[in-house]
């Protein structure tokens, strides 16, 4: 099984519905790392996994993480997914 997109804004209510950052939802970095930790933790070590597209890393240095919600790299969501890929 390959999951073509895993992404979770980091905002409040960020791990609810992903697909739907509600109006005014304050920033949450920690809620993102948390929601990538709980994916991983429950994904990550099956046998069936073949992989996992993230959403959202961008391919330029430093990204726009800081201006979109779904954009982990610098954020403490980009540690959580760089510790499990490094134990994969």
């Amino acid at each position: 099984v390959v999951f073509t997109e895993v992404g979770y804004p980091a905002a409040d209510w960020g791990a609810r519905r992903p697909w739907e950052l509600p109006a005014g939802a304050a920033t949450n970095p920690q809620l993102q790392a948390d929601a990538y930790a709980a994916f991983l933790e429950a994904v990550w070590p099956q046998p069936w996994l073949g992989g996992a597209y993230w959403w959202k890393w961008f391919s330029a240095p430093g990204g726009e993480a800081a201006e979109d919600p779904f954009g982990f790299a610098g954020r403490p969501a980009e540690e959580v997914v760089r510790s499990a890929w490094a134990r994969r």
